[in-house]
């Protein structure tokens, strides 16, 4: 301990058992400050006391502790040391006589750590309480870094997320640092020399500036910060559950200052409770998202196959698809019998080069696709690439591809029954992307419900045409059947006229008493084949009412032996004519009458 030299000459003039007593107190581990009731000047201080308020003794004493006394209560009371860090003390004060003067002695205890330790579990507390609420990340994270904002006066905290190229980090909460630095950083480079945030991110590691000033890494940025007098900056990556980077939390101070061991607990502390909160959030949104995906893709399904258009099925695909992958193109590739193809339908936003369109001739051209008539996709397979520069293709095969702006792809077949139909296709032009499985599956399941949408399409198509044919072919018997009923109206004509005349002459003939019997009986087989011949035209007449379904039918009594007779004289001419002889029987068996 150093005494000055008023102290010294003091203490000569105390006793020796008093000059026992200070060097017990100077050496206790318990803080302990005399302090002037009248002037509040320090008038003695232990070496533990100089530790705690982190000056030497002659920088104390004839000071003042600069809190105020509440005599024999605890007291919480804040000390701010020079290097800026806050110590949080319990104080008690006694009343005492100090060289002869009425003074405090007073005891301090640091209770830092448990105070930050009560804090912390405080600000635990809140940030999983807004987590379980359903807030959102930036709300949670905001509130997570306005609690450490005010652990220590001139700490001023700052999360950093990672981008989706994993190249930069994005400023995501900073509450207290000037928006204009902040805007100033965004987006932040990750790599081996830059700041504390872009270098912890790199190497995954926890990164210490005490002096941004004076150290290499800040070196390019010393200019832009200092100005909005940040001094110190320490980062810690915040690292995922599956070891990744995905931000860092950083806290920056307006001094000049290293931590303690206490305090890089509290920083990876921090880092691991913010790594905590954006692993939830990211879990409920994926659930949530997941459940969208679903209700949309049951919507998306219903849609597709409530239409039975082919041209309405390929749009309504590739426009929901891409809505939601978020991608650039969604495209229907068809084949043709000779497994050649083309692209038939596409989604894709104006500021790409289009593949499908009036005026466009594809020159997109796979002769390997053709080559191999369907190549893998015949088997089921996919292709999944999440980068079109790390697959060795041939500069030709990167020519087409930057041709149309492509750096990562997923297709999928799509089968009608068991036939490869074509190829279902969803690109990232923007960017490279790493295709998800979630992505794959929702590809796969969209193609199996296309596949069974164009089925009934095509199904519907050949129905359509088929119904098209048997019109015409009704049309053509219903011709048919106009043509037959005129042709049966004027045969109809064309004989019952001579038909009549004949059998009138016959009628007046018969009447003749002149003529002999064998000329009457001639006259009679006339008479009777005449009416037997127009009893055939009217039954000719009456089918093709019948047909027409312009008659009925009334059952009516015939006489078989007549007609048997009637038959018999008809046939008998011919047959004579013929030098034949023609011999009609009839057993007793059959009936007369029959209806």
């Amino acid at each position: 301990m150093t005494w000055s030299k008023d102290s010294s000459l003091l203490i000569k003039n105390l006793t020796q058992s008093e000059q026992h007593l200070i060097q017990i107190v100077s050496t206790i581990s318990e803080s302990l400050v005399v302090q002037d009731k009248d002037t509040h000047q320090v008038l003695f201080v232990n070496t533990a006391a100089t530790k705690l308020f982190g000056r030497s003794e002659e920088e104390l004493l004839g000071t003042s502790v600069g809190v105020p006394i509440i005599n024999q209560e605890a007291t919480e009371v804040h000390i701010i040391r020079p290097s800026g860090k806050l110590i949080v003390a319990e104080m008690r004060a006694v009343d005492i006589t100090w060289e002869n003067k009425s003074s405090y002695l007073i005891s301090l205890r640091d209770v830092t750590e448990r105070n930050q330790r009560e804090l912390l579990q405080n600000i635990q507390k809140t940030v999983l309480e807004m987590v379980a609420q359903g807030q959102s990340l930036h709300e949670v994270l905001l509130e997570l870094t306005d609690q450490v904002d005010k652990l220590t006066p001139g700490m001023y905290s700052s999360i950093l997320l990672m981008a989706e190229d994993n190249l930069h980090l994005r400023p995501f909460v900073s509450p207290q640092i000037p928006p204009s630095f902040v805007a100033a950083i965004d987006p932040l480079p990750i790599g081996p020399m830059v700041g504390s945030c872009g270098t912890a991110a790199y190497f995954g590691k926890r990164v210490i500036v005490e002096d941004i000033g004076n150290d290499p890494l800040w070196a390019p940025f010393k200019e832009m910060v200092l100005p909005y007098n940040l001094r110190a900056c320490w980062s810690e990556p915040i690292i995922s559950d599956k070891g990744k980077v995905v931000g860092t939390f950083a806290l920056y101070f307006s001094k000049v200052r290293s931590p303690d061991e206490n305090e890089l607990k509290i920083i990876e502390s921090l880092a691991r409770l913010t790594s905590l909160v954006i692993e939830r959030k990211k879990a409920e949104e994926s659930l949530q998202e997941m459940a969208q995906r679903e209700r949309t893709i049951a919507q998306m399904i219903e849609r597709i196959r409530q239409t039975l258009d082919t041209d309405t099925i390929l749009r309504a695909t590739t426009q929901e698809v891409g809505q939601l992958l978020k991608c650039d193109r969604v495209s229907v590739y068809q084949f043709n019998p000779d497994w050649s193809g083309e692209f038939v339908c596409e989604s894709i936003s104006p500021e790409w080069v289009p593949l499908v369109g009036e005026g466009i001739a594809s020159i997109w051209v796979d002769t390997y696709l053709q080559e191999t008539q369907g190549g893998r996709y015949v088997n089921r397979e996919y292709s999944v690439i999440n980068d079109i520069y790390q697959m060795g293709y041939a500069q030709c095969h990167l020519d087409i591809l930057e041709q149309f702006q492509v750096k990562a792809y997923v297709i999928v077949p799509v089968f009608t029954t068991n036939k490869l139909w074509g190829l279902l296709s969803a690109y990232q032009n923007s960017r490279t992307r790493k295709w998800e499985p979630e992505d794959i599956r929702l590809l796969e399941q969209i193609s199996n419900q296309m596949g069974v949408a164009l089925q009934q399409a095509e199904l519907f198509a050949q129905i359509q045409y088929q119904s098209v044919q048997l019109a015409k072919a009704k049309e053509t018997a219903d011709a048919a059947n106009r043509a037959k009923s005129e042709f049966l109206a004027n045969m109809s004509h064309e004989l019952r006229t001579p038909l009549n005349a004949i059998l009138g002459f016959t009628q007046l003939m018969n009447r003749d008493r002149t003529i002999s019997t064998e000329q009457q009986e001639h006259l009679a087989i006339v008479m009777r084949s005449g009416e037997h011949l127009l009893e055939l035209i009217n039954d000719i007449l009456e089918m093709s009412k019948i047909e027409a379904g312009r008659v009925t039918l009334n059952e009516t009594i015939c006489d078989l032996y007549r007609l048997l007779s009637s038959l018999e004289d008809m046939l008998q001419i011919k047959a004579t004519s013929k030098g034949l002889r023609l011999i009609f029987e009839r057993t007793p068996f059959v009936p007369r009458y029959v209806r």
